[in-house]
């Protein structure tokens, strides 16, 4: 739809409404119409206008946007002109001579007054405050002054000397009269709020000449008061339909309309004193009564707006005091706002669109080290990076082509001493300003910022002790590895490598933690010499540590690894220590486009599977890694549940006897599976899945329970010789709390003596934890002895045997094979030997095998051993058979002396 179009339609009601009141004129005073066709034509037109009137009404109460009063408003308005159409309709018929018309026609225009008022009552003004309310009441006072003046002189005189004048009419007349003052007042001197100040004149003098139309019916001396009204009403409806289409129109993008500032000023009053005066003037100072009577009413008028200007001056005083606090309150703000910006850290510029400075704040002009009147006529952009000129350029562009644009960047600014430091713009084009007329940028110095961020994106990235990269760039790196490459083969080719420290906690725990951080430090080290230049050396926490290998065969990974294993072989100082140190390494290839938590997890497979063959051992990830691993898994699981079946695990002992006779003293419980489907499963298999997994724990205390049991029930066999129990306890299990307490309640429980119970432990158990240690001093204030095992194979500290509360070595099989062999062979053996008894603990020699040994052994001096050659492990039964034989042997040996005695 066209523009024209929609003005077309805009201004119809209006074009209407103005031919309806043309239309009017012509019947009125055309000459040779009939009184009754000029009557009845009359009345149609004017209810016409008023039914016209009344649409446009309702449509600006549907369709203004405003408050909800507003429409509101224009609802009643809509409701008067329908009730006057009908007292119209009444009006016309008069000529048919029906009953009552003229009462209708009364009650009718009765109404319609009321609910004009009621309208005139709800319309949307702005408040008003105190002085607003003595002027609005003295502007009042002054048009009604004005109107009763002229109602005395113009009506009211009249029909009091008309003695056909009846009460009706003066009362009519009256009641009129007020509500043409009250919706003039209310209309003409309210603030309208949200109602056009144009459209409520144009509705403010189209109900006065509706309604002073109407009054003229009143009037008896008015002799054509019938053709008045219907000249009035669509005259009047003209007024109604432009003011409500003004409403509509100068709303159509459905917003309000900015209110002024300053309040609303009105003639209306003024315009009663002219009209006064002009009367005065008119009816001479000879005028009698009458004259009186109008001097007085302007005297009373005079008087109004005197007291008016009286209050317009205090108010102005009132209002300059205040204006002259709010200049020194922005006076204030400036020297404050000037203040902030001569002292403000941040940087304050305004340039043109090519760099120069018309305004900089102290800030900029102590970074570049410019004396301030230098500032000016300075262009900026030749302390600029180079590399960031065109930066600056784009960006300025950007900004000036577009009013009120805003950009952000950062950029590198020379300074005083020639040094670049990082700023970050804020610029704003103020070119459409007058007060400004340029490039406003706001700048901070962001370099230390900057620097820290550097810092922070480091130590994420970082360990903090050994500054190698963490985990999370690891990834970061992994992911970017294995992202698909082109066709060169040995680029998409991955290592990685997991780096297990052996034994480390043993170093911290014992030579102090700075140790142990110089132990991290050096591994840092020996691995970031023995890797490439792009590869990438990470500690992921702990002790372990990853090597990711980019672009290199399997077998070159491997000479890496070696490089590694060679390096470790020779000792690190750290804090006046040599340090021998080993580690565990896992390694796994890759392709890329493979997943990198599935390369990670194969070199952890890899990494277990060394540390399953002992220390300081490489493995690499092969399939059957993989297989070992998953079986590994189903043997946990499987062990888990063995654990509360009964009858899969039971306990077998080896015997420990005494030298050169082979009688049984002692006995070790050692721990066999029985499979239903798997059969018998060695401990060698399932001992490292219970300790991977931590079943070994729950495994140790089935173990020390099910042995004490047994021991106590052969201490109380009377047949049976009396013997120790020994059980092998690890050192997760030592390391559990309150391990002493728990063997406390176990012995207390089956009622087997402390004497009668030896814990065997491995010398690495006691040198990797405190714990242990304080573990076995609790077990040793039981009464219980402590035996280390495999005596020699381990760390081998003589100061272990002073901390550790040890009662019985036992001398690994390795030294007892040599006791047939060479004399260098046999002198370990020997040295335990005098160890022990230079320090009164009990010796047993381990996995003795044939006679000669146990002979060289006796002659060496041991008194106890163990091995195949005297028993394998044995059942409880088979155990109960020795030690009846031991009980005899043992009797029969003392019934002997007693005889020789």
């Amino acid at each position: 739809m066209s523009v024209a179009i929609q003005l077309e339609r805009r201004r119809l009601p209006v074009v209407v409404s103005a031919v309806l009141a043309v239309l009017a004129a012509a019947v009125a005073t055309a000459p040779g119409i009939p009184p009754l066709v000029r009557g009845v034509a009359g009345w149609g037109i004017a209810a016409g206008a008023a039914v016209l009137a009344a649409r446009t009404f309702a449509r600006a109460g549907a369709y203004a946007d405003g408050p909800r009063l507003l429409r509101t408003f224009w609802r009643r308005l809509s409701g008067t002109a329908m009730i006057t159409t009908a007292g119209l309709v009444v009006a016309g018929a008069a000529p048919l001579g029906l009953p009552y018309l003229r009462e209708a026609e009364l009650g009718i225009f009765g109404v319609a007054i009321l609910l004009l008022c009621v309208a005139v009552w709800g319309l949307p003004a702005t408040p008003r405050a105190g002085y607003d309310w003595l002027t609005f009441g003295l502007d009042s006072l002054t048009v009604l002054v004005a109107a009763a003046l002229f109602a005395w002189h113009f009506t009211l005189r009249q029909l009091l000397a008309d003695p056909n004048a009846g009460e009706h009419a003066l009362l009519g007349i009256a009641l009129l009269g007020a509500v043409s003052v009250y919706v003039v007042v209310r209309v003409g001197l309210a603030w309208a709020g949200p109602v056009d100040q144009l459209a409520t004149a144009l509705l403010g003098m189209g109900l006065l000449v509706g309604i002073l139309s109407g009054a003229l019916l009143m009037l008896p001396f008015v002799a054509d008061a019938t053709q008045l009204l219907q000249l009035g009403v669509p005259a009047a409806a003209v007024l109604w339909v432009a003011a409500a289409r003004r409403q509509l129109r100068v709303v159509p993008g459905r917003h309000h309309r900015k209110h002024s500032a300053h309040r609303p000023f009105s003639l209306l009053p003024y315009s009663g004193v002219v009209a006064v005066g002009t009367l005065l003037l008119v009816e001479g100072p000879d005028a009698g009564r009458e004259g009186r009577i109008i001097v007085t009413g302007a005297v009373v008028l005079v008087t109004l707006v005197l007291v008016r200007q009286l209050a317009a001056f205090y108010e102005n005083a009132r209002l300059l005091r205040r204006l002259d606090a709010s200049m020194q309150e922005v006076r204030n703000h400036e020297r404050r706002f000037r203040s902030m910006v001569q002292q403000a850290s941040d940087i304050i510029v305004i340039t043109s669109p090519d760099g120069t400075v018309s305004y900089a704040s102290p800030a900029l002009r102590q970074l570049i080290g410019v004396a301030p009147d230098e500032a000016e006529q300075l262009n900026l952009t030749t302390y600029i990076h180079p590399d960031d000129a065109q930066t600056v350029a784009d960006q300025t562009r950007e900004v000036a082509g577009m009013p009120g644009s805003v950009a952000t960047y950062r950029v590198r600014l020379a300074d005083a001493n020639g040094t670049y430091r990082w700023l970050e713009f804020v610029s704003t084009n103020l070119l459409a300003d007058p007060s400004v007329r340029g490039i406003v940028s706001n700048a901070r110095d962001i370099t230390d910022m900057l620097r820290y961020q550097q810092q922070l994106t480091h130590q994420a990235t970082h360990d903090e002790l050994t500054k190698l990269p963490n985990r999370a760039l690891l990834l970061e790196r992994l992911e970017g590895a294995l992202a698909p490459r082109g066709t060169d083969v040995n680029a998409g080719r991955i290592s990685v490598a997991l780096v297990d420290l052996d034994d480390f906690k043993a170093f911290n725990d014992r030579l102090g933690h700075p140790v142990g951080d110089g132990l991290l430090v050096g591994m840092g080290r020996i691995l970031s010499r023995a890797v490439g230049p792009h590869d990438t050396v990470a500690r992921l926490g702990g002790d372990e540590f990853a090597v990711l290998m980019v672009g290199v065969t399997p077998e070159k990974a491997t000479e890496v690894i070696n490089r590694i294993i060679t390096a470790l072989e020779t000792p690190m100082i750290v804090d006046g220590y040599e340090l021998l140190v080993g580690a565990s390494i896992g390694l796994a290839h890759g392709h890329a486009g493979e997943d990198p938590a599935e390369l990670l997890r194969r070199a952890d497979v890899a990494l277990y599977a060394a540390k399953d063959h002992g220390k300081g051992r490489f493995a690499a990830y092969d399939l059957e890694l993989d297989r070992r691993s998953v079986q590994h898994a189903e043997l946990g699981a499987e062990l888990r549940q063995a654990l509360g079946t009964y009858g899969q695990l039971h306990l077998l002992y080896q015997p420990i006897v005494t030298l050169p006779d082979g009688l049984i003293t002692g006995v070790e419980a050692l721990i066999r599976w029985q499979h239903p489907r798997r059969g018998l499963i060695p401990p060698s298999e399932f001992i490292p899945v219970a300790e991977r997994t931590g079943l070994i724990v729950p495994l140790g205390r089935w173990i020390l329970r099910e042995a004490a049991a047994q021991a106590a029930a052969w201490a109380n066999d009377p047949t049976a010789a009396p013997i120790t129990m020994s059980v092998n306890v690890s050192a997760r299990q030592l390391r559990e709390p309150g391990f002493p307490e728990e063997l406390s309640a176990v012995l207390a429980e089956t009622g087997l003596e402390p004497s009668r119970f030896i814990v065997e432990v491995t010398e690495t158990a006691v040198f990797d934890s405190d714990a242990a240690l304080t573990a076995l001093r609790g077990v040793s204030r039981l009464g219980v002895r402590v035996a280390l095992d495999d005596f020699g194979t381990g760390h081998s500290s003589l100061g272990l045997l002073r901390t550790c509360p040890v009662d019985v070595l036992k001398v690994d099989k390795s030294f007892v094979d040599g006791v047939t062999g060479t004399a260098e062979q046999a002198a370990i053996a020997i040295s335990l030997i005098q160890i022990t008894t230079t320090m009164r603990l009990a010796a047993v020699a381990e996995g003795v095998e044939t006679a000669d040994q146990a002979r060289v052994l006796h002659d060496l001096g041991y008194r106890l051993a163990q091995g195949y050659h005297f028993s394998r492990p044995a059942s409880p039964e088979q155990i109960h058979q020795m030690l009846a034989v031991a009980s005899a042997e043992r009797y029969a040996s003392g019934a002997s002396r007693h005889r020789a005695a």
